[in-house]
Parts: C-alpha cells; sequence; structure tokens
C-alpha cells in the first residue's frame, strides 16, 4: 500500500482504498511458507478496532469471543519431524523456543499450521508484550550448558490454516475451532484460547466476562481465516500505534517523541508524548495510551499520551481509522 501510494500525488491519497484479493491469497498454503496472518481489518477509511462497546451494535448474527493477548503473534508450521516458528513479521523463532517445538512434534499429526500468541508469564502473571518481544530480539547462546529459557511462554492457540495436506482457510471459523479441539488437546507449552460463541445482541455482556486487561476479540463464526472485514478488537485502553518522526532527548535520560499516524507515504501529525524513559528512534513504531483524541477538520490531538512501549512486529502507524 505504501508503495502505490508513494507513487501517486498527495491529492489523490484520500480517494484511494485498498481491498483483499481472497481468491490470490488462499492459493498455496503449505507447511513452512509464511503466511502474513490475517488481523482486523484496518484502513483510512474504516477501522474494526473498537473502543466503545456501544459500536458493535450495529453487528448481526453470531460470534465467537476470545481473549485478547498482549503477547507476539506467531504461527507453528509443522512438517514431519520439522517444525518452524514465524513471527507475524516472517522471522523465524524456533530456536529460542525448544520445549515448544517439542509440544508440536508430540501430535500424531505431522503437517500442519497452527496461529496463535506466545505470551510470557510470571507465576499466574501474563507479562507484557514488551517482556516477549525482548526474550525474542535477545542473543540466545549456543552453549549447551546454557540452553535457551523458554520456561515461562505459552502459545495461546486460536486457530488452524493446514492440517494433513489440506488447506482449511476457507473453513468457517467454527470448524476450525472445532478441528482445533478433536487435534490439538492441550500440552505444557500449547493451550488454546477459550472462546464463548455468542449472539450480536449478547456481545457487551459476554466481552465483559471473556476478555483479558488488553480486551477480547469478536470474530464471525463463520468467517474464513482472510477474512479480517467480519473480525474485531474490542480494546479495553485507548491505545494506538504511532510512528516515531522525531526525538527529544532530555536531561535526566528521558526522552519526547514527535508522532504521527496514517503510514510512512502520507504521515499525519498527532502530537508529541509526554517524557519517557524507554529509548526508541525515528522511524520506529510506539504504542502509546492516551487519555482521548480529538479531530478538527483533518487534524488530529491527543490528551496524556504516555509512551507504553516499541512495537517491534509493526512496520506502518495506525490509520486515521482507527
Amino acid at each position: 500500500e505504501a508503495l502505490v501510494l508513494g507513487a501517486l500525488p498527495t491529492s489523490l491519497h484520500s480517494r484511494v482504498h485498498f481491498v483483499q484479493d481472497l481468491g490470490q491469497t488462499q492459493t498455496k498454503i503449505f507447511p513452512f511458507k509464511f503466511i502474513p496472518p490475517t488481523k482486523p481489518k484496518k484502513s483510512n477509511s474504516i477501522s474494526n478496532d473498537v473502543f466503545h462497546m456501544e459500536d458493535l451494535d450495529s453487528l448481526s448474527g453470531e460470534f465467537l469471543i476470545e481473549p485478547k493477548y498482549d503477547g507476539v503473534r506467531v504461527q507453528v508450521h509443522r512438517e514431519d519431524d520439522e517444525v518452524r516458528i514465524f513471527t507475524d513479521g516472517g522471522n523465524r523463532i524456533e530456536e529460542k523456543f525448544p520445549h515448544l517445538v517439542k509440544d508440536a512434534l508430540s501430535y500424531p499429526q505431522k503437517s500442519f499450521i497452527l496461529d496463535g500468541e506466545l505470551v510470557k508469564y510470571k507465576g499466574n502473571s501474563r507479562l507484557s508484550h514488551k517482556e516477549v518481544a525482548g526474550y525474542i530480539h535477545s542473543e540466545i547462546s549456543s552453549n549447551k550448558n546454557n540452553p535457551p529459557d523458554d520456561f515461562n511462554f505459552k502459545f495461546k492457540l486460536f486457530d488452524l490454516l493446514y492440517l494433513e495436506g489440506v488447506d482449511q482457510t476457507s473453513l468457517p471459523l467454527e470448524q476450525r475451532k472445532k478441528l482445533l479441539e478433536d487435534f490439538f488437546p492441550d500440552t505444557n507449552f500449547i493451550q488454546k484460547a477459550k472462546y464463548e460463541k455468542v449472539k450480536a445482541h449478547d456481545l457487551s455482556q459476554e466481552i465483559k466476562r471473556v476478555s483479558t486487561s488488553e480486551g477480547a476479540m469478536v470474530k464471525k463464526s463463520d468467517s474464513g481465516y482472510f477474512e479480517g472485514d467480519n473480525w474485531y478488537i474490542w480494546n479495553r485502553h485507548f491505545e494506538i500505534d504511532v510512528l516515531v518522526a522525531g526525538v527529544q532527548a532530555n536531561k535526566g535520560g528521558s526522552f519526547n517523541y514527535a508522532c504521527v499516524i496514517g503510514n510512512k507515504a502520507n504521515p499525519i501529525p498527532i502530537g508529541t508524548t509526554y517524557s519517557s524513559t524507554i529509548r526508541a528512534k525515528t522511524g520506529e513504531i510506539i504504542r502509546v495510551r492516551v487519555d482521548h483524541v480529538t479531530k478538527t477538520d483533518d487534524r488530529f490531538t491527543w490528551n496524556a499520551p504516555r509512551v507504553l512501549d516499541i512495537r517491534s512486529d509493526k512496520r506502518e502507524p495506525d490509520p486515521v481509522g482507527v
């Protein structure tokens, strides 16, 4: 999208809308070929990131509600006796998670692709995305006396893309969930995400019951894997991903960040963050929690912007639709 917008005059950017070619995307699904994970739709004109429960009132039909985890989205691929783990950016990380690999190899099924979220725990408490990403990006020693320390991680399994030679992505989500129940029992390091099936008019009540401290995922029960139009995120907090456009270093080791939204090809200023000890670079994506955002004409301003962490898994800031 950024390349297309960059090739067009700025005056045309607001008139360009991107749609997903489902037929092309769903071909050639097989293990060890990275598949860009489907996420709720976000664009300049529409966003399925929901911050107010009443924004779900217009929905109809039946939905599956899952907890939202503050981890790193990954795919676990297996073909015979080999397992590869991909982040949502397509990077391989299986060497850092030998226990997850071992559990994936314990299933009698020899060929599959699983989709889920890597989450880190301390006791019974889930840690933040920052803790998961920090481990993934850390240097791991190859010394056998100092193996990867992945004991505190769980793979929260919520979708199935491929099983024993068959592309499952066009199956309704509810049927894919049934296959997970039938063929992938929980292990020490692989745990299926819990979910509830509800009708649209019961969404608000069930979301409050199922959601984590971060929020909940809401997906149409009959949606195919590549139908991000039918997936929603309910966010418990007002948080947005923004691009760092400028860095001001302060005495004492803190930083203020001038930030933009939109996309890298057509950035829109939103303001400067409060001081933070988190060190980010120009061009990186950071997650910021705010009290509210105000839109006046085509300009956006935020109130009380606190930097939470660096989103190394993100390539673009949130579009104006969010």
